[in-house]
């Protein structure tokens, strides 16, 4: 984590000294491609270390009325139903995902059966925001209302996506740099000389 954030802060220290001391020449589009792209390799170190350190994974057996608690939240589990999908039918739960005695979420995680295939198809719910997602899943029926549950709770894990985004944005506005596309107009006039001569 601390390998991390020095590559977030070493990238953006010349950047910010440049804009708040006006010092220097302005940066190129080359120049801020490549500082955005190495802040993007920080975030996507930062999002790995921490959703692979503080992953949470817990499989539970729990019924209706039961209350989960795991990674700091609570999974209150409300009930079961059936759902007529359009071309599916599905075993519904809904799970009321709460911190400190506030209502985060209702989440919906579904076993799916098609029409098509007889094999059932498990459909997580997730809650997103910036700084976890969180995933439940339900599993096979044990009986007596009882039912498997797969509860998750990654931290960080949209850091991955971020990163990735914001390697392939500072890809992109290095590639506009003028200076570029002038050393490859360059390189290929001096291709050609020879061939000139030749002929």
């Amino acid at each position: 984590m601390s390998l991390a954030l020095w590559v977030c802060a070493s990238s953006l220290l010349e950047p910010l000294r440049r804009l708040i001391f006006r010092t220097g020449a302005p940066l190129t589009r080359g120049q801020l491609g490549m500082y955005l792209a190495h802040f993007g390799v920080g975030v996507f170190m930062l999002g790995a270390t921490v959703a692979s350190s503080y992953n949470l994974e817990l499989d539970v057996s729990a019924r209706p009325g039961d209350t989960i608690s795991a990674g700091g939240y609570e999974f209150v589990f409300k009930g079961m139903r059936k759902v007529d999908g359009a071309n599916f039918v599905a075993d519904e739960g809904e799970f009321e995902l709460r911190a400190d005695d506030s209502l985060i979420a209702v989440l919906t995680p579904q076993i799916r059966t098609y029409q098509v295939q007889r094999e059932p198809m498990t459909e997580a719910a997730i809650d997103t925001n910036v700084v976890r997602d969180v995933f439940v899943a339900l599993g096979e029926p044990l009986g007596d209302d009882a039912w498997s549950l797969r509860l998750q709770v990654k931290p960080l894990i949209g850091f991955l996506w971020l990163g990735s985004g914001l390697m392939v944005l500072g890809g992109l506005v290095a590639v506009t740099d003028r200076r570029y596309r002038v050393a490859a107009r360059q390189a290929q006039q001096v291709a050609a000389r020879p061939a000139t001569g030749a002929a």
